[in-house]
């Protein structure tokens, strides 16, 4: 799952940058602060259907184009080299993503 969302972030992060839509704009149309939405972007928050609904509103795309794997996008484990087993990478980077949470929980 955390693979999905990443790349749900990767692509809405690029859908903006490439239309020009903004980060408040974002946060607007699924009720989010502009903290989240860069959560969003990094794969670390899950949306609801009717936020991915919205973002897809804003682009003018479907859901389903939201969630397409373009050739540009690579996982984070790339800087680092290959994984050997993809289980590997996914169980790696979900306890990232965990810690991450954790500190900024701890930290606000």
């Amino acid at each position: 799952m955390a693979s999905n969302l990443r790349l749900l972030g990767y692509n809405i992060e690029t859908m903006a940058k490439n239309n020009g839509v903004n980060i408040s704009a974002i946060a607007n149309a699924c009720n989010l602060s502009t903290n989240d939405v860069q959560r969003v972007f990094e794969g670390r928050l899950v949306l609801t259907p009717a936020q991915v609904k919205a973002i897809a509103n804003i682009f003018s795309c479907s859901i389903d184009q939201l969630l397409v794997k373009p050739s540009s996008f690579e996982s984070y484990g790339e800087c680092m080299g290959k994984f050997n087993n993809s289980e590997n990478e996914e169980i790696i980077l979900n306890i990232i993503d965990d810690y991450i949470d954790l500190r900024e929980s701890i930290n606000n």
